[in-house]
């Protein structure tokens, strides 16, 4: 059978070439389908126009960005649109480049924010820029919500203050330590406190999402959304089934902070050729397990991938480039906390390549 299945005014029609037998067989299947669909549409429809932005970054987490707006882009009076610092495509920590629709300079005012988490939010914590951004769009929101680590970027930004949030447990500390001035839920799937929603790791941003849903055009809808898409609604925001896993801050039990020594290449120097490999040295241990190195290009165009983070003895970190580098300038963000429970560490420098690997 070949042909398009076309839906126009309540009309269901088959377009193109096709075999009567055919048509008989699949016609039920498809009319319950689209029947479906326009039924969960119309129910949705309150001519209740929202522009939802999410808010990209190199190294965001995928489903943190497509579990939401797979979600909020059946609602027929949601707009969602994709922004980051810059136009164009932007790489997730998977290696899948999305498109940001507009940059910070000329993205429309928003109904609704929404920022993901991934490796990069230990970038972005350093990021004035975004910074700036994620309070100005917050100051003229509706709604503001994050998924995973990206209520940590919420609480460096200062909009979690005196409000109640969560993030993905296995990096809850990152959240913690940006803020104590935030209620922090180790226990929720995910919090709402004012016009702000924040939730768990990764797949607890759908749970959310149909969570604002429910707020916007009520429960039953989004349970009728939930469903359309063959979904099983975590209902419960108090209740977080991974909450066992949460790392919290030891930041209030010790102030063993620590700092870095030297690296290699060296800070702010200019090496001759490209090197295979990025060591980084401090003045106590550091704990692998919390731990993590970021290669950029200089303007943060591109992220450099690398491979296989260790420590060679009691008081470094260690981690191989996975492809030749270009002669240009490159950007280092780590973050680190010592290994017997201090506060989490976060830093950048810069080196220059002169010229490129061979």
């Amino acid at each position: 059978m070949t042909g398009l299945l076309a839906m126009r005014s309540g009309v269901l029609k088959i377009i193109g070439t096709h075999s009567s037998k055919a048509v008989r067989k699949y016609i039920p299947m498809l009319v319950l389908c689209v029947v479906a669909s326009a039924t969960t549409a119309q129910a949705l429809a309150q001519d209740n126009h929202k522009t939802i932005g999410i808010i990209l970054y190199p190294d965001f987490e995928v489903l943190d960005v497509y579990g939401p707006a797979e979600m909020w882009a059946k609602v027929p009076d949601f707009h969602v649109v994709m922004i980051a610092e810059q136009a164009g495509p932007v790489m997730s920590a998977q290696g899948i480049a999305t498109v940001a629709d507009y940059s910070f300079s000329n993205a429309p005012q928003l109904d609704i924010v929404m920022v993901p988490g991934g490796i990069g939010t230990r970038t972005e914590l350093l990021n004035e820029t975004m910074l700036d951004y994620l309070r100005k769009v917050h100051a003229e929101s509706e709604y503001t919500t994050s998924v995973c680590t990206g209520s940590a970027l919420l609480a460096k930004a200062g909009i979690l203050d005196g409000l109640s949030a969560t993030s993905n447990k296995r990096a809850f500390y990152l959240a913690e330590e940006q803020s104590s001035a935030v209620q922090w839920d180790a226990d929720a799937r995910w919090v709402e406190s004012g016009k702000v929603l924040t939730s768990s790791g990764v797949s607890a941003g759908i749970d959310m999402a149909l969570g604002l849903v429910a707020r916007t055009h009520g429960i039953e809808n989004a349970r009728m959304l939930a469903s359309s898409l063959e979904y099983i609604w975590h209902e419960d925001a108090n209740d977080d089934p991974f909450a066992q896993f949460a790392r919290r801050s030891q930041l209030a039990a010790t102030d063993n902070r620590f700092t870095l020594q030297r690296s290699e290449p060296a800070a702010e120097s200019i090496v001759a050729s490209a090197p295979s490999y990025l060591h980084l040295f401090f003045d106590a241990a550091p704990d692998v397990s919390r731990s993590s190195i970021m290669l950029q290009t200089a303007d943060g165009a591109r992220a450099i991938p690398l491979t296989g983070l260790h420590t060679m003895d009691s008081g470094d970190l260690m981690i191989s480039i996975a492809e030749p580098l270009a002669a240009g300038a490159y950007s280092v963000t780590w973050s680190s906390a010592s290994g017997n429970g201090g506060a989490q560490q976060m830093g950048s420098y810069r080196f220059e390549v002169e010229s490129a690997a061979p």
